[in-house]
């Protein structure tokens, strides 16, 4: 799972300020089936994105019934350029991230 503040931070600062989450050198992708996404709304309400590797997607959870459209493309933005700089350095890519035309 990553932080409880990833998000908050992915948000503020972008991709550069969170590179690192997940870790520099550890193969992210290739070594759990889910990754837990904590997203906290203006200190009041709580959502879930779940990066579900083995099923080869994004799933998002909000008790209030959001669809989540703004969190999802920030975070499979961030996704993206994590696999790719994954994949460049010999690391799992999520190739099935490529969204459709």
């Amino acid at each position: 799972a990553f932080s409880t503040q990833f998000f908050t931070q992915l948000e503020a600062g972008g991709f550069e300020r969170v590179q690192h989450h997940g870790g520099r050198r550890r193969d992210l992708f290739g070594t759990c089936d889910k990754i837990l996404v904590p997203i906290n709304r203006r200190n009041s309400h709580w959502m879930l994105a779940v990066v579900n590797l083995a099923a080869r997607r994004l799933e998002f959870y909000d008790s209030m019934g959001s669809k989540g459209a703004q969190q999802v493309r920030l975070l499979l933005a961030f996704l993206e350029r994590k696999s790719a700089a994954g994949a460049a350095a010999g690391r799992t890519a999520l190739d099935w991230l490529a969204r459709p035309g």
